[in-house]
Protein backbone atom coordinates (compact mmCIF):
# COMPACT_ATOMS: atom_id res chain seq x y z
CA UNK A 1 0.00 0.00 0.00
CA UNK A 2 1.25 3.52 -0.74
CA UNK A 3 0.29 7.04 0.14
CA UNK A 4 -2.15 7.29 -2.78
CA UNK A 5 -4.18 4.20 -1.92
CA UNK A 6 -7.76 4.50 -0.60
CA UNK A 7 -6.86 2.56 2.56
CA UNK A 8 -4.17 5.05 3.45
CA UNK A 9 -6.47 7.98 2.73
CA UNK A 10 -9.10 6.51 5.07
CA UNK A 11 -6.51 5.86 7.78
CA UNK A 12 -4.78 9.21 7.49
CA UNK A 13 -7.73 11.50 6.88
CA UNK A 14 -10.96 9.96 8.11
CA UNK A 15 -9.90 8.23 11.33
CA UNK A 16 -7.89 11.13 12.83
CA UNK A 17 -10.79 13.44 11.93
CA UNK A 18 -13.21 11.08 13.66
CA UNK A 19 -10.98 10.95 16.74
CA UNK A 20 -10.76 14.75 16.75
CA UNK A 21 -14.54 15.18 16.58
CA UNK A 22 -15.11 12.59 19.32
CA UNK A 23 -12.38 14.20 21.41
CA UNK A 24 -13.93 17.63 21.13
CA UNK A 25 -17.09 16.18 22.65
CA UNK A 26 -15.81 13.94 25.44
CA UNK A 27 -12.45 15.49 26.35
CA UNK A 28 -13.75 18.48 28.37
CA UNK A 29 -16.45 16.41 30.08
CA UNK A 30 -14.21 13.49 31.02
CA UNK A 31 -11.12 15.43 32.09
CA UNK A 32 -13.01 18.14 33.97
CA UNK A 33 -10.88 20.85 32.33
CA UNK A 34 -12.16 24.04 30.78
CA UNK A 35 -12.81 23.86 27.04
CA UNK A 36 -9.70 25.82 26.17
CA UNK A 37 -7.34 23.67 28.21
CA UNK A 38 -9.08 20.45 27.17
CA UNK A 39 -8.84 21.30 23.46
CA UNK A 40 -5.18 22.25 23.86
CA UNK A 41 -4.43 18.91 25.54
CA UNK A 42 -6.40 17.08 22.83
CA UNK A 43 -4.46 18.68 19.96
CA UNK A 44 -1.16 18.04 21.75
CA UNK A 45 -2.03 14.36 22.22
CA UNK A 46 -3.06 14.03 18.55
CA UNK A 47 0.16 15.54 17.22
CA UNK A 48 2.47 12.50 17.75
CA UNK A 49 0.01 10.18 16.02
CA UNK A 50 -0.41 12.47 13.00
CA UNK A 51 3.35 12.83 12.65
CA UNK A 52 3.75 9.07 12.80
CA UNK A 53 1.09 8.52 10.11
CA UNK A 54 2.78 11.06 7.85
CA UNK A 55 6.13 9.32 8.28
CA UNK A 56 4.93 5.80 7.51
CA UNK A 57 2.72 7.02 4.66
CA UNK A 58 5.58 8.30 2.55
CA UNK A 59 5.82 6.41 -0.76
CA UNK A 60 8.40 3.64 -0.80
CA UNK A 61 9.45 0.89 -3.17
CA UNK A 62 7.77 -1.88 -1.26
CA UNK A 63 4.80 0.09 0.00
CA UNK A 64 3.47 0.19 3.56
CA UNK A 65 1.67 -2.89 4.95
CA UNK A 66 -1.88 -2.27 6.06
CA UNK A 67 -1.22 -3.67 9.53
CA UNK A 68 1.46 -1.01 10.04
CA UNK A 69 -1.07 1.71 9.23
CA UNK A 70 -3.69 0.30 11.60
CA UNK A 71 -1.10 -0.15 14.34
CA UNK A 72 -0.09 3.50 14.00
CA UNK A 73 -3.74 4.59 14.12
CA UNK A 74 -4.33 2.49 17.23
CA UNK A 75 -1.23 3.96 18.87
CA UNK A 76 -2.42 7.50 18.07
CA UNK A 77 -5.84 6.83 19.61
CA UNK A 78 -4.18 5.21 22.63
CA UNK A 79 -2.13 8.36 23.26
CA UNK A 80 -5.31 10.47 23.21
CA UNK A 81 -7.10 8.10 25.62
CA UNK A 82 -4.12 7.89 27.98
CA UNK A 83 -3.86 11.68 28.02
CA UNK A 84 -7.55 12.04 28.94
CA UNK A 85 -7.24 9.33 31.61
CA UNK A 86 -4.14 10.93 33.14
CA UNK A 87 -5.74 14.39 33.21
CA UNK A 88 -8.83 13.00 34.92
CA UNK A 89 -6.72 11.28 37.57
CA UNK A 90 -4.68 14.43 38.06
CA UNK A 91 -7.81 16.49 38.64
CA UNK A 92 -9.24 13.95 41.07
CA UNK A 93 -6.04 13.26 42.98
CA UNK A 94 -4.32 16.64 43.04
CA UNK A 95 -6.91 19.14 41.86
CA UNK A 96 -9.37 18.14 44.60
CA UNK A 97 -12.15 17.46 42.08
CA UNK A 98 -13.09 14.02 43.39
CA UNK A 99 -16.76 13.44 44.16
CA UNK A 100 -18.01 12.65 47.64
CA UNK A 101 -18.35 8.98 46.71
CA UNK A 102 -14.83 8.85 45.29
CA UNK A 103 -13.42 10.38 48.47
CA UNK A 104 -14.73 7.54 50.60
CA UNK A 105 -12.05 5.10 51.72
CA UNK A 106 -12.23 1.37 51.20
CA UNK A 107 -14.81 -0.57 49.22
CA UNK A 108 -17.25 2.30 48.81
CA UNK A 109 -14.63 4.48 47.20
CA UNK A 110 -13.40 1.66 44.96
CA UNK A 111 -16.93 1.13 43.63
CA UNK A 112 -17.21 4.85 42.86
CA UNK A 113 -13.92 4.85 40.97
CA UNK A 114 -14.97 1.85 38.90
CA UNK A 115 -17.77 3.86 37.34
CA UNK A 116 -19.11 3.17 33.86
CA UNK A 117 -17.07 6.01 32.33
CA UNK A 118 -13.80 4.93 33.96
CA UNK A 119 -14.33 1.24 33.10
CA UNK A 120 -15.20 2.12 29.48
CA UNK A 121 -12.10 4.29 29.25
CA UNK A 122 -9.98 1.53 30.76
CA UNK A 123 -11.25 -1.06 28.27
CA UNK A 124 -10.60 1.31 25.36
CA UNK A 125 -7.08 2.00 26.61
CA UNK A 126 -6.35 -1.73 26.90
CA UNK A 127 -7.65 -2.46 23.39
CA UNK A 128 -5.89 0.35 21.52
CA UNK A 129 -2.67 0.37 23.55
CA UNK A 130 -2.17 -3.39 23.34
CA UNK A 131 -2.62 -3.29 19.56
CA UNK A 132 -0.76 -0.07 18.88
CA UNK A 133 2.23 -0.69 21.16
CA UNK A 134 2.23 -4.51 21.28
CA UNK A 135 1.79 -4.67 25.07
CA UNK A 136 0.15 -7.47 27.00
CA UNK A 137 -3.53 -6.56 27.55
CA UNK A 138 -3.45 -8.43 30.88
CA UNK A 139 -0.64 -6.22 32.21
CA UNK A 140 -2.48 -3.12 31.02
CA UNK A 141 -5.77 -4.21 32.62
CA UNK A 142 -4.08 -4.94 35.96
CA UNK A 143 -2.23 -1.62 35.88
CA UNK A 144 -5.36 0.43 35.13
CA UNK A 145 -7.36 -1.41 37.80
CA UNK A 146 -4.59 -0.75 40.35
CA UNK A 147 -4.52 2.96 39.48
CA UNK A 148 -8.30 3.28 39.84
CA UNK A 149 -8.29 1.50 43.20
CA UNK A 150 -5.24 3.37 44.55
CA UNK A 151 -7.00 6.56 45.71
CA UNK A 152 -9.61 4.98 48.03
CA UNK A 153 -7.10 2.41 49.26
CA UNK A 154 -4.58 5.10 50.24
CA UNK A 155 -7.33 7.01 52.03
CA UNK A 156 -8.30 4.07 54.20
CA UNK A 157 -8.28 4.89 57.87
CA UNK A 158 -7.60 2.52 60.71
CA UNK A 159 -10.93 1.90 62.35
CA UNK A 160 -11.21 2.62 66.04
CA UNK A 161 -12.41 -0.33 68.12
CA UNK A 162 -15.89 -0.21 69.55
CA UNK A 163 -16.20 1.22 73.06
CA UNK A 164 -16.09 -1.33 75.82
CA UNK A 165 -19.40 -2.01 77.47
CA UNK A 166 -17.93 -3.36 80.70
CA UNK A 167 -19.17 -1.39 83.70
CA UNK A 168 -16.25 -0.59 86.04
CA UNK A 169 -18.36 1.13 88.70
CA UNK A 170 -18.59 -2.07 90.75
CA UNK A 171 -14.81 -2.52 90.79
CA UNK A 172 -14.35 1.13 91.76
CA UNK A 173 -16.76 0.74 94.71
CA UNK A 174 -14.86 -2.35 95.88
CA UNK A 175 -11.55 -0.48 95.81
CA UNK A 176 -13.04 2.45 97.74
CA UNK A 177 -14.62 0.15 100.31
CA UNK A 178 -11.32 -1.73 100.80
CA UNK A 179 -9.56 1.60 101.27
CA UNK A 180 -12.10 2.67 103.89
CA UNK A 181 -11.77 -0.67 105.65
CA UNK A 182 -8.00 -0.24 105.84
CA UNK A 183 -7.27 -3.22 103.62
CA UNK A 184 -5.55 -0.97 101.07
CA UNK A 185 -3.24 1.96 101.49
CA UNK A 186 -3.98 5.21 99.61
CA UNK A 187 -1.06 4.52 97.24
CA UNK A 188 -2.26 1.00 96.49
CA UNK A 189 -5.82 2.15 95.85
CA UNK A 190 -4.55 4.92 93.56
CA UNK A 191 -2.53 2.37 91.54
CA UNK A 192 -5.55 0.07 91.24
CA UNK A 193 -7.81 2.89 90.11
CA UNK A 194 -5.24 4.01 87.53
CA UNK A 195 -4.90 0.47 86.21
CA UNK A 196 -8.68 0.19 86.01
CA UNK A 197 -8.90 3.44 84.08
CA UNK A 198 -6.25 2.31 81.61
CA UNK A 199 -7.95 -1.03 81.03
CA UNK A 200 -11.26 0.66 80.26
CA UNK A 201 -9.83 3.38 78.06
CA UNK A 202 -10.55 3.17 74.31
CA UNK A 203 -7.29 2.74 72.40
CA UNK A 204 -6.65 5.81 70.29
CA UNK A 205 -5.86 5.10 66.66
CA UNK A 206 -4.48 7.63 64.26
CA UNK A 207 -5.98 7.72 60.76
CA UNK A 208 -3.64 7.51 57.82
CA UNK A 209 -3.67 10.99 56.32
CA UNK A 210 -1.68 11.74 53.19
CA UNK A 211 -0.84 15.17 51.87
CA UNK A 212 -1.19 15.93 48.16
CA UNK A 213 2.60 15.69 47.82
CA UNK A 214 2.70 12.24 49.42
CA UNK A 215 -0.11 11.04 47.17
CA UNK A 216 1.73 12.34 44.12
CA UNK A 217 4.89 10.53 45.15
CA UNK A 218 3.05 7.25 45.66
CA UNK A 219 1.32 7.64 42.28
CA UNK A 220 4.64 8.41 40.63
CA UNK A 221 6.32 5.38 42.19
CA UNK A 222 3.40 3.20 41.05
CA UNK A 223 3.76 4.52 37.49
CA UNK A 224 7.49 3.82 37.49
CA UNK A 225 6.78 0.27 38.69
CA UNK A 226 4.14 -0.17 35.98
CA UNK A 227 6.42 1.20 33.27
CA UNK A 228 9.25 -1.06 34.46
CA UNK A 229 7.39 -4.15 33.26
CA UNK A 230 6.35 -2.60 29.93
CA UNK A 231 8.56 -2.21 26.85
CA UNK A 232 11.01 0.68 27.13
CA UNK A 233 12.37 0.24 23.63
CA UNK A 234 10.96 -1.54 20.57
CA UNK A 235 12.96 -2.00 17.39
CA UNK A 236 13.00 -4.21 14.32
CA UNK A 237 16.47 -5.63 13.50
CA UNK A 238 15.45 -6.35 9.92
CA UNK A 239 14.26 -2.79 9.33
CA UNK A 240 17.48 -1.39 10.79
CA UNK A 241 19.54 -3.66 8.55
CA UNK A 242 17.45 -2.68 5.51
CA UNK A 243 17.94 1.02 6.25
CA UNK A 244 21.69 0.52 6.59
CA UNK A 245 21.86 -1.37 3.30
CA UNK A 246 19.76 1.31 1.60
CA UNK A 247 22.15 4.02 2.79
CA UNK A 248 25.11 2.05 1.51
CA UNK A 249 23.43 1.53 -1.86
CA UNK A 250 22.48 5.20 -2.18
CA UNK A 251 26.10 6.21 -1.61
CA UNK A 252 27.44 3.60 -4.00
CA UNK A 253 29.17 4.91 -7.17
CA UNK A 254 27.19 2.43 -9.26
CA UNK A 255 23.91 3.87 -8.03
CA UNK A 256 25.15 7.36 -8.82
CA UNK A 257 26.09 6.20 -12.35
CA UNK A 258 22.53 5.11 -13.08
CA UNK A 259 22.78 1.41 -12.28
CA UNK A 260 19.91 -0.01 -10.28
CA UNK A 261 21.02 -2.09 -7.32
CA UNK A 262 18.47 -4.25 -5.54
CA UNK A 263 19.00 -5.59 -2.05
CA UNK A 264 17.07 -8.41 -0.38
CA UNK A 265 14.62 -7.15 2.23
CA UNK A 266 14.93 -8.71 5.66
CA UNK A 267 11.72 -9.29 7.60
CA UNK A 268 12.12 -9.89 11.30
CA UNK A 269 9.75 -9.53 14.28
CA UNK A 270 10.00 -6.58 16.61
CA UNK A 271 12.22 -6.87 19.66
CA UNK A 272 10.97 -5.38 22.93
CA UNK A 273 13.25 -4.40 25.82
CA UNK A 274 11.58 -3.81 29.18
CA UNK A 275 13.04 -2.04 32.18
CA UNK A 276 14.48 -5.22 33.66
CA UNK A 277 16.39 -5.94 30.43
CA UNK A 278 18.26 -2.63 30.27
CA UNK A 279 22.00 -3.17 30.36
CA UNK A 280 24.10 -2.57 33.48
CA UNK A 281 20.99 -2.75 35.65
CA UNK A 282 19.97 0.83 34.86
CA UNK A 283 16.30 -0.15 34.66
CA UNK A 284 16.40 -1.76 38.11
CA UNK A 285 18.16 1.31 39.49
CA UNK A 286 15.38 3.60 38.27
CA UNK A 287 12.78 1.35 39.89
CA UNK A 288 14.58 1.10 43.24
CA UNK A 289 15.36 4.83 43.38
CA UNK A 290 11.75 5.78 42.65
CA UNK A 291 10.48 3.34 45.29
CA UNK A 292 13.03 4.55 47.86
CA UNK A 293 12.10 8.21 47.34
CA UNK A 294 8.39 7.46 47.87
CA UNK A 295 8.64 4.96 50.72
CA UNK A 296 11.60 6.17 52.80
CA UNK A 297 9.42 8.33 55.13
CA UNK A 298 7.45 5.22 56.15
CA UNK A 299 10.55 3.22 57.06
CA UNK A 300 13.26 5.68 58.13
CA UNK A 301 11.07 7.39 60.72
CA UNK A 302 14.04 8.59 62.77
CA UNK A 303 15.42 10.81 60.03
CA UNK A 304 14.83 14.51 60.45
CA UNK A 305 12.90 16.41 57.80
CA UNK A 306 15.91 18.10 56.17
CA UNK A 307 17.86 14.85 55.82
CA UNK A 308 14.83 13.03 54.44
CA UNK A 309 14.24 15.71 51.81
CA UNK A 310 17.91 15.57 50.82
CA UNK A 311 17.77 11.79 50.39
CA UNK A 312 14.57 12.07 48.36
CA UNK A 313 16.00 14.71 46.06
CA UNK A 314 19.16 12.66 45.62
CA UNK A 315 17.22 9.50 44.70
CA UNK A 316 14.96 11.31 42.28
CA UNK A 317 17.82 13.29 40.74
CA UNK A 318 19.87 10.17 40.00
CA UNK A 319 16.84 8.25 38.73
CA UNK A 320 15.69 11.11 36.50
CA UNK A 321 19.19 11.46 35.06
CA UNK A 322 19.21 7.74 34.16
CA UNK A 323 15.83 7.77 32.38
CA UNK A 324 16.66 10.97 30.50
CA UNK A 325 20.00 9.49 29.47
CA UNK A 326 18.28 6.38 28.13
CA UNK A 327 15.72 8.56 26.33
CA UNK A 328 18.31 10.69 24.55
CA UNK A 329 20.51 7.74 23.60
CA UNK A 330 17.70 5.71 22.00
CA UNK A 331 15.02 8.25 21.12
CA UNK A 332 14.11 6.46 17.85
CA UNK A 333 13.03 3.29 19.63
CA UNK A 334 11.33 4.68 22.75
CA UNK A 335 8.19 2.75 23.76
CA UNK A 336 5.36 3.34 26.22
CA UNK A 337 7.15 1.87 29.26
CA UNK A 338 9.90 4.49 29.36
CA UNK A 339 7.36 7.28 28.80
CA UNK A 340 5.32 6.04 31.77
CA UNK A 341 8.48 5.81 33.91
CA UNK A 342 9.45 9.39 33.03
CA UNK A 343 5.93 10.55 33.87
CA UNK A 344 6.23 8.80 37.23
CA UNK A 345 9.47 10.60 38.00
CA UNK A 346 7.92 13.94 37.08
CA UNK A 347 5.03 13.29 39.48
CA UNK A 348 7.43 12.28 42.25
CA UNK A 349 9.52 15.41 41.81
CA UNK A 350 6.39 17.59 41.93
CA UNK A 351 5.25 15.62 44.98
CA UNK A 352 8.46 16.07 46.96
CA UNK A 353 8.46 19.80 46.18
CA UNK A 354 4.87 20.09 47.41
CA UNK A 355 5.67 18.05 50.50
CA UNK A 356 8.65 20.28 51.27
CA UNK A 357 6.46 23.37 51.01
CA UNK A 358 3.83 21.75 53.24
CA UNK A 359 6.48 20.89 55.87
CA UNK A 360 7.75 24.48 55.83
CA UNK A 361 4.24 25.82 56.39
CA UNK A 362 3.56 26.89 52.81
CA UNK A 363 1.27 24.19 51.35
Amino acid sequence: MNANSPSYAISFLFLPLLVLIAGLIFFPAYTGLSRGKAFLALFASLLPGVIRLVQIGRPSRSGVPMEVIWSAVAAAIAVVLLTAFALRLWGRWVGDKATEEERKPGTAGVRAWFSASNVTMGVAIVVFTSYGFDISPFVLAVGIAAVLAAYPVLRMESAAPAPKTDDTSVEREKIVSMLEAGKLTPDESAELLQALNESSRIPATQPIKLTSGQRLMLIGAALVALGFFLPWFVFNPGKIANDMMMNIVMKSPLEASGFSITTPEMKTPNVSISGGDIQKGLGWMTLLLAAAAALIPYFATRLDGATMRTVRYLCLGVGAFIVLYLLTQNARFVAIGLIIAITGYILEIVGVVRDSRYSSGNP
